[in-house]
C-alpha cells in the first residue's frame, strides 16, 4: 500500500487553520471600532478562502483528481462572497451578525435592532 502523499499536508493545514483561528480572534476582539471589525473580518474571510481553496487545489492535484478542483474553486468562492455579503457588525452595539437571506434589501441587527443594510 502507498503512502499517501498528502498526509503531511493536511497536518500543516490544521496548524495553520489553529494559528488562524487563534490569531484572528484574539486581533479582533482587540478591535473596539465595528467599521475596523468588518474590515478586518473581510480580510480575513478573503485569506482563510483563498488558503482552503490552495489546499484543496493542492491535494487534489496530488492525488491526480484534476476535474473536482474547479467545484473546490467554486463552491469556495461561493462560500467566502455569501460570507462577506451576509455579515454586519452593528454599529451601536458592535456585536455580529449574520442575514440569513443573501437577497433581503433591508436588514436589521438581531441584538439592538438597529438598521444595518
Amino acid at each position: 500500500m502507498n503512502p499517501d502523499p498528502a498526509a503531511p499536508i493536511f497536518i500543516v493545514y490544521i496548524v495553520i487553520w489553529i494559528a488562524l483561528a487563534i490569531g484572528s480572534t484574539v486581533h479582533l476582539r482587540s478591535l473596539r471600532n465595528p467599521k475596523d471589525k468588518k474590515k478586518w473580518v473581510d480580510r480575513y474571510t478573503l485569506i482563510v478562502g483563498a488558503f482552503v481553496i490552495g489546499t484543496m487545489c493542492i491535494i487534489s492535484i496530488l492525488w491526480e483528481n484534476y476535474t473536482i478542483m474547479p467545484l473546490f474553486v467554486i463552491f469556495g468562492a461561493v462560500i467566502v462572497f455569501l460570507n462577506l455579503r451576509c455579515s454586519f457588525y452593528c454599529d451601536s452595539c458592535s456585536k455580529r451578525s449574520r442575514m440569513q437571506n443573501p437577497f433581503a434589501s433591508t436588514f436589521h441587527c438581531p441584538h439592538c435592532g438597529h438598521k444595518l443594510k
